[in-house]
């Protein structure tokens, strides 16, 4: 008798799917550089940046804070910069988001979609207390920002490509200098961050994201489906998708100290 858990599930999916990612990795490769013609007007040329220098750290603080993700944060790269002017047939900003840490900007794009632009580094001393935002306290927690790797929504987004899971594609680039940034230029021209259509869906259904008739979230799902048995879900897409969100979480958490294993 087979006996399926939900772990050796995942871990026939990623078995399967260890092939695909490596071939996707390499077609990724010929369909970025077919895009890049198409799209190749939605930015400038690269600039150099370093994605944060705050996180430099000798052996001696290393050894008390951790080495992280450090060398990535202060590590030069070459990242696009948007062009807000052919983005989308343009962008206009309407709105400032974000977290507690991270910071946002929406854009409303002349193909009347949105999109949303978010800060790779964070800002922790948003998330505390006035009287410790400019603290020793906000400083050591600012330092730890350093355990996630700046890259990593990229990198999560094209291992779902390659397992088949819908996502939206975030780029990462520079936010320009420019005019048309309004009252928002100040915060946010010069930032490194991601851009990436929003997945929302509109009045006009053929601009929905991925083509969907409806979206909805997870709760409002359930709801859904409590209340109308016609309404159902695709058993195997879902279960991927929650998978991929439990499993790999877990394991980064093991192997960087985070979490014990049981």
């Amino acid at each position: 008798m087979l006996i399926i858990t939900s772990k050796n599930l995942f871990s026939f999916i990623l078995k399967k799917s260890f092939f695909r990612i490596f071939l996707f990795a390499f077609i990724t490769n010929i369909t970025d550089s077919l895009i890049a013609q198409d799209k190749s007007h939605w930015f400038y040329s690269e600039e150099e940046i370093v994605i944060a220098g705050d996180y430099q750290a000798n052996s001696f603080e290393r050894f008390f804070t951790g080495d992280h993700w450090r060398n990535l944060w202060i590590t030069p790269i070459k990242a696009p910069i948007i062009n807000l002017e052919e983005y989308a047939r343009g962008l206009t900003p309407i709105e400032k988001g974000g977290g507690q840490q991270t910071r946002s900007l929406k854009f409303i794009g002349a193909d009347e979609r949105e999109y949303r632009f978010r800060s790779i580094d964070k800002d922790v001393s948003r998330s505390l207390p006035t009287e410790f935002s400019e603290s020793i306290v906000a400083d050591a927690m600012q330092d730890q920002v350093s355990v996630i790797n700046p890259a990593s929504s990229v990198i999560v987004s094209l291992m779902m490509d390659a397992l088949g899971i819908l996502n939206s594609k975030p780029t990462i680039c520079v936010m320009p200098d420019h005019e048309r940034l309004g009252e928002f230029r100040v915060e946010f021209a010069g930032m490194l961050g991601t851009i990436e259509e929003d997945p929302d869906e509109y009045d006009n259904v053929s601009l929905n994201f991925a083509g969907a008739d409806k979206i909805v979230g997870t709760f409002k799902m359930y709801e859904e489906l409590q209340e109308d048995n016609d309404e159902q879900v695709d058993a195997v897409e879902y279960l991927k998708a929650r998978l991929f969100d439990i499993f790999p979480l877990k394991r980064f958490h093991y192997s960087s100290g985070l979490a014990n294993k049981p």
